[in-house]
Order: C-alpha cells, then sequence, then structure tokens
C-alpha cells in the first residue's frame, strides 16, 4: 500500500514511475483541467461526448463518437455548418 501512495504521489507531481509492466508517464493534470471548458463547449455543439487528449509535446486530438450511421451524419451535418 506505501508502495502504491508513494507512485500516486510521484505521478501527482509529474514522474514518471516504473513498474513491474513497464513505466508509467504522469499524465499532466493542469492541461486536461484547461482544456475541460473546450471539451464541454464542443459536446454541447455536437450533442456527443467528446475527448480531448494532449501530449507533453504539445500534439493531441478530438474525438467524437458516434453510435451510428445516422448519429455520423448528424455529426458531419454539423461540422459543414461551421466551414467558411
Amino acid at each position: 500500500v506505501r508502495r502504491v501512495e508513494e507512485m500516486v504521489r510521484q505521478l501527482a507531481e509529474g514522474a514518471s514511475v516504473s513498474t513491474s509492466k513497464g513505466k508509467v508517464a504522469a499524465r499532466d493534470a493542469r492541461k486536461g483541467a484547461d482544456f475541460a471548458p473546450l471539451r464541454d463547449s464542443l459536446s454541447r455543439f455536437f450533442a456527443a461526448r467528446v475527448r480531448l487528449s494532449c501530449a507533453a509535446d504539445g500534439r493531441g486530438s478530438i474525438t467524437i463518437p458516434f453510435s451510428d450511421e445516422a448519429d455520423l451524419e448528424r455529426i458531419v451535418a454539423l461540422l459543414d455548418t461551421i466551414k467558411h
């Protein structure tokens, strides 16, 4: 239990931790909090759950899952409305 507590503390501080299954990199919790308003706004716009992921180097991705072909067409139609 003490080892797990120590690992959690190290990850919270931004350090990587070695485990028996490999190395675990710390996630940047601040970035997640910084992106929360954007994620929430996109989720409202698309009326779907939106996931944002960001790597330490600043690259990332936006994921919008869909339940079926009709849902995909709805999301694509929304994207078409914002084309310039």
